[in-house]
């Protein structure tokens, strides 16, 4: 049981309230029937006043015409739900005006032994002029068909506020809006439900041009939105657009009367949510509302069970009836996704309106093609990009490379170049084609995606791939290495058979008995008449490279060829090689004499170092 209010000052606002799609819960048409009320006149324990059945029944009846007229059909013109007071009591109860008003119509109506069912209500006039928190009269649903309401001593705002009620009993909540210190039209939400826009929140009855809004003496009616809900009338008054992904013009007439498909709902194509379009004339019960600055389109939204007005100025509100809600001949709304709805007439009896979808950009990746040139090679991309938002200018297409060793490089290339077929299709100007060679040097897989650039969004073209296949690497031989003297010494050939009369790099790594590696380059452009000769490839490519040692013990040495051949398959292992390092004997020599003289000790004799036996040491 849900429990549903209505009102008076001070207002409240929800901020982070967000809009939901429309709810599974809804309504239908086949809810047809005569709602009997049980009409109780309540004494309240610490207040006593006269209450006036008449008013009450008044009320009722009042209330009773607003919803036949609201679910009116062509089989059942005077509507298919309708109130009628079945029994009118007093009762004089336990209940004080203290209390708070849930509480108070919890013990009346256990007072009164009252239990819901379908197409009942118990509605209770209390001997008190408000209810609690200021409230002018209280509602509770069950199901849609059965409810209580709670009303104060009837006076001026009873027959309206009782049909608010009932719209509760109907399973109706508030008619909202959207107030934002931006003033924005509209606003998105946040991944976990607040407002985009900070500034933003829900101001609960601010639409008072709905019944379930703020009270006034006048009944105006529900929102397309709610209707649409509720399940009213005969399901044709509001026409059903869908997503709109491109242009259309409506033409809406007097929400207030009896047209089929006089308002339009449809959806955000990029946002999905669901807008309605209805326009407030002075017709029907809009006769009093539907005025100045308030006659004109009104925007809504589903808010679950109420509603939401999406006004020409969200900014709080000074007061408590707004002015300005419709939107006028020449203004445009706009989505937060970007659809604009353009108000184009208002005549005394219909209006047009125009929503145009926001315009994603459009385009192709036609072709990705390996070009090469010499010994240069690229990637070659093709294709077209219009942004349907101004296609007066040409739209730049974003390139997205992705190499064999999994690095992305982006680039933006204008797409100015002439497509005519383009332009034969989409009426959209000679010049939104694209095509650019980009650079590598690499053998491998390539991944290339391009996107459109557009004001509203940049939509993914495609992706394709293509695969380069690289030069042989080079080809070669460790052929030998020795240790003397404090070096080790490599020798060997390599080729690079993509360019084999060019020297290329021989890179050398040795381990050191303490498992340090140290790699040193060096050149193959030393003679090998014997791999020309069996290659038949012309110029020096043997290496003899010497590198300095500083241990004695087992060394390991690898020799790799490094091409010089654009997109070659990488580099090539040549071999690799263990030598064995010996200790050098130590010096040797004497100590022949020593003497002592004149204050001075002389030492005499000889040292020679076995490994550098030339050397003095």
């Amino acid at each position: 049981m849900d429990v549903h209010t209505f009102q008076t000052p001070p207002l409240r606002t929800a901020k982070g309230m967000v809009r939901p799609s429309v709810s599974t819960e809804a309504y239908s048409t086949a809810r047809t029937g005569t709602i009997q009320v049980r009409l109780v006149m309540v004494q309240l324990a610490d207040k006593k006043a006269a209450i006036s059945e008449a008013d009450a029944r008044a009320a009722v009846s009042t209330t009773s015409a607003y919803w036949q007229t609201m679910s009116a059909t062509t089989a059942l013109p005077g509507g298919r739900i309708s109130v009628n007071v079945a029994s009118a009591e007093n009762f004089t109860s336990k209940a004080t005006s203290t209390q708070r008003y849930p509480d108070m119509m919890n013990t009346i109506a256990g007072e009164l032994g009252w239990v819901p069912s379908s197409y009942s209500a118990l509605v209770v006039f209390v001997s008190s002029p408000t209810l609690s928190d200021g409230a002018y009269g209280a509602g509770w649903s069950y199901n849609g068909t059965s409810g209580r309401v709670l009303m104060p001593l009837p006076g001026s705002l009873s027959k309206s506020v009782l049909t608010h009620e009932f719209g509760h009993v109907l399973g109706l909540m508030h008619a909202n809006s959207l107030e934002c210190g931006s003033g924005a039209q509209d606003v998105g939400t946040n991944p976990d439900g607040t407002f985009a826009d900070a500034s933003c929140s829900i101001r609960e009855y601010g639409d008072s041009m709905d019944l379930m809004g703020i009270s006034q003496t006048s009944q105006p009616t529900i929102s397309s939105s709610l209707w649409d809900f509720g399940g009213f009338g005969r399901g044709d008054e509001i026409f059903n657009a869908g997503t709109i992904r491109d242009r259309k013009s409506f033409t809406l007439t007097a929400w207030g009367g009896t047209d089929a498909n006089r308002a339009v709902k449809f959806t955000d194509s990029i946002s999905g949510e669901v807008y309605f379009l209805e326009l407030r004339l002075p017709v029907g019960y809009d006769a009093a509302t539907a005025v100045n600055l308030n006659r004109g389109v009104k925007i809504v939204q589903q808010l679950g069970a109420g509603s939401l007005i999406l006004r020409p100025d969200s900014t709080p509100l000074a007061g408590y009836y707004s002015p300005r809600q419709a939107w006028q001949p020449g203004t445009t709304f706009t989505t937060h996704a970007g659809t604009r709805v353009s108000i184009d007439w208002i005549s005394g009896s219909a209006a047009g309106v125009t929503v145009t979808a926001m315009q994603l950009p459009r385009g192709s990746f036609d072709d990705l093609a390996i070009v090469t040139s010499g010994s240069n090679w690229s990637l070659g991309v093709r294709g077209w990009a219009v942004d349907m938002a101004d296609t007066s200018v040409s739209a730049q297409a974003h390139v997205y490379i992705t190499g064999p060793d999994g690095s992305t490089t982006g680039y933006g290339i204008p797409a100015d170049g002439p497509r005519p077929d383009v332009d034969q299709v989409l009426q959209v100007g000679p010049n939104h084609g694209f095509s650019q060679s980009f650079s590598v040097s690499t053998a491998g897989t390539y991944k290339v995606c391009v996107y459109a650039i557009g004001k509203f969004g940049n939509p993914q073209l495609g992706c394709k791939s293509k695969t380069i296949v690289g030069v042989s690497p080079p080809i070669g031989s460790l052929d030998e290495t020795t240790a003397s003297g404090g070096t080790i010494t490599a020798r060997g050939w390599s080729v690079d058979p993509g360019t084999p009369g060019n020297s290329i790099p021989v890179h050398i790594y040795v381990t050191a008995p303490d498992g340090t590696t140290k790699g040193t380059a060096f050149t193959a452009n030393q003679a090998r008449p014997d791999v020309n000769q069996a290659l038949g490839a012309p110029g020096p490519h043997g290496y003899t490279a010497t590198i300095p040692i500083t241990q004695p013990g087992t060394y390991k040495v690898c020799a790799y060829g490094i091409p010089v051949t654009p997109l070659s398959n990488g580099n090539t292992l040549l071999g690799c090689q263990t030598v064995q390092a010996r200790a050098t004997p130590s010096p040797i020599g004497s100590l022949d004499e020593t003497t002592a003289s004149g204050g001075t000790i002389t030492a005499r004799g000889w040292s020679v170092d076995p490994g550098t036996p030339g050397n003095s040491i």
